[in-house]
Order: C-alpha cells, then structure tokens, then sequence
C-alpha cells in the first residue's frame, strides 16, 4: 500500500534500522559515560532488562502513553522507597521489591495493564 503512493519501502526500512542501530549506540555510549566505566562490553544493561519488561507489563502491552506512565511511576516509587527505606542498613533492595510488589498489585487489578493497547 505504501509502495502504491511511491514510497520505497526498502530504504524506508533501511533507513530505520540505520536510525536504530544509531540510537543503541548511543545508549550504549551515555550508559558508559553514566555508570563511570571506562570500556563498554555486552552485559552491561542486563540489569535494566527486568524493570523494562515491568514497564511495559504494568504500562499495558503495546501502550507507549501506559509505558511512559509506568516508566514515571516506576522511577518515583524506587527512587522514593530507596529514600526513605533504603537508607537504613540492611534494606538496600528495598526500592527494587517495591517495583515488584506494584507488578503484583497491577497485575491483580488490572491483569491487561494501566492502559489498553491502541491496535
């Protein structure tokens, strides 16, 4: 259909890998400079992956305004919960299981997620 209107759909698409690849790079660069590291190697979001996939579980699959939501609330409640909680010995994963007890509750609630998705 997008061809119909002359539009070359094997440079768009090439286009937007380019863009892609170029964006992950750049992650990968900021993440460097943000965690202090001198050298970047494969692994080193690993420890992301789990809260992007709570993001997008509690957003609501598919919802990119659910997934921003969620990202927001997410951050708040760790950075909050680790504040105030965390500070004391013995407690300093509390921020990270306060993001897993909001998946459950969300989860219970509202088992599809905040938002539905738009498809």
């Amino acid at each position: 259909m997008v061809s119909a209107l002359g539009i070359d759909v094997g440079r768009a698409f090439t286009l937007v890998f380019v863009i892609g690849g170029a964006m992950a790079g750049l992650a990968g660069l900021l993440n460097t400079i943000a965690f202090n590291s001198d050298f970047v190697t494969p692994l080193q979001g690993d420890s992301l992956l789990i809260f992007t996939f709570i993001v997008v579980v509690i957003g609501g699959l598919g919802s990119i305004r659910g997934a921003a939501v969620a990202a927001i609330a997410i951050a708040f409640l760790q950075l909050y919960t680790n504040y105030y909680i965390g500070s004391h010995p013995g407690w300093a994963q509390v921020g990270n299981f306060s993001v897993v007890l909001l998946l459950a509750f969300v989860l219970s609630v509202r088992p599809r997620g905040l938002f539905r998705s738009v498809a």
